[in-house]
């Protein structure tokens, strides 16, 4: 085994290392021991694809420094999760009565599209598993409609639904609170939550399913000390269920997308998860020209009116000489932008900022679980890349947040 090989062991060892220490500290399964097991786990992907015949080629050798910088990046980042006791959370508060109708219609407007892209994904698996990498191909040329199979209703319906992927899952386990829920709403809000991973996956995208599974299971190690033990049990029953058919889905998007290659679908498992340390270490981190903000914030501008023309992978490859269609960490996007210096400079301010503004009590306001879980998923598949890169559902999250936050204080003024 050469130097290189072991660097990249050393690299999995650091996180599984401080996985065990951590736990061994808390003696329990909380969201921090999760992030910290997802990212271990990625550590030991990036070990198997890095001996694996599909390893990129590179004309720069692994070294220690880029692991270490991801490391600490990744702690400085994460204090926020790795320093807080979630179990002091005994009540989550909302002033305004309005958060249940508000609940009562998303869960009502996802039940077409969540039954019409289930009912295509069916008969997609039952026939042809082509039909998932040309859904994949036309969603990434702009030849195919990837909507097709929807109604005209359940398309719009869809569209709501896929914006709100931050947000349904949260109040999902937000209304499981509650002493009194209704089966019709929790089927809905599951529903919402689901919808969107299912959409994608029937013209082939795999990245949705995997960030909502670790979404979810972050969420039920944050809201287990909130929810009926009875309901627990379902929840947990359910979550299995849904986990399973998940993976199934992503490893048959995976054959559909590789088929006819010879190679083993493991090692494309191994790429998809652990790659990142690997690109960043031998790729990101020898880059000398910067995109300064268009690779991060590049479609936030576009949205915004700021740049004429969206994110484009392409033209900024053509900057940083190195591909733009793979993984580096989100701190390797956010390096993409601002080089070693800032990028640390930014992420310890970030982590300084949501350590003071955000105070774990035993009564916590929706907002703030909202903030947290929000916060969260730039850690949760993190390995892979920034996922706030695509804007549009984390502005409906703020768009929400917003709202919430005015309804909750006509509702002050109200009871004053």
């Amino acid at each position: 085994m050469n130097e290189e090989g072991l660097l990249v062991i050393l690299n999995a060892l650091l996180y599984s290392f401080t996985l065990i220490y951590l736990f061994y500290k808390k003696k329990e399964i909380d969201p921090s021991i999760f992030i910290l097991a997802l990212w271990s786990m990625s550590g030991i992907l990036g070990v198997i694809y890095f001996f694996s015949e599909i390893l990129r080629d590179s004309p720069n050798n692994i070294t220690l420094i880029p692991f270490l910088y991801l490391f600490i990046l990744f702690v400085i980042t994460n204090l926020f999760f790795l320093k807080n006791d979630f179990k002091k959370i005994k009540y989550i508060h909302n002033k305004s009565k309005l958060i249940l109708p508000i609940i009562y219609i998303i869960a009502i407007i996802s039940f077409l599209p969540f039954v019409e892209n289930a009912i295509y994904l069916i008969k997609s698996m039952g026939s042809d598993l082509s039909t998932f990498s040309e859904g994949y191909l036309g969603e990434r040329n702009d030849f195919a409609d990837t909507s097709g199979h929807l109604s005209y209703i359940g398309y719009h319906l869809n569209i709501i639904s896929v914006y709100l992927r931050y947000i349904s899952p949260v109040l999902l386990f937000y209304y499981l609170t509650k002493t009194k829920i209704k089966k019709i709403v929790v089927l809905g809000l599951v529903f919402s939550s689901l919808n969107p991973a299912l959409f994608t996956l029937t013209y082939g995208t795999r990245l949705f399913a995997i960030e909502d599974m670790v979404f979810f299971i972050f969420l039920l190690l944050l809201f287990k000390g909130l929810i009926n033990k009875r309901i627990l049990k379902w929840i947990k029953i359910f979550s299995i269920l849904a986990i399973s058919l998940t993976f199934i889905g992503f490893v048959m998007v995976t054959i559909s997308r590789f088929e006819g290659r010879s190679l083993f679908l493991f090692d494309w498992v191994a790429r998809y998860g652990g790659e990142g340390f690997i690109n960043f270490n031998r790729d990101m981190w020898h880059i000398d020209s910067f995109t300064y903000g268009e690779n991060s914030f590049g479609s936030l501008k576009y949205f915004l009116g700021l740049n004429s023309t969206p994110r484009d992978a392409f033209d900024l490859q053509d900057i940083t000489k190195i591909s733009m269609i793979v993984f580096y960490t989100y701190i390797g996007n956010l390096f993409s932008d601002f080089g070693a210096f800032f990028t640390f400079v930014i992420l310890a301010v970030y982590s300084f900022l949501i350590r003071q503004t955000l105070v774990v009590r035993e009564s916590i306001s929706l907002n703030k679980i909202i903030i947290i879980c929000l916060i969260a998923k730039l850690s949760l598949t993190g390995f892979t890349f920034l996922p706030f890169i695509n804007v549009k559902s984390i502005i409906i999250a703020i768009f929400f947040l917003i709202s919430n936050s005015i309804l909750n204080a006509f509702a002050t003024v109200r009871r004053t």
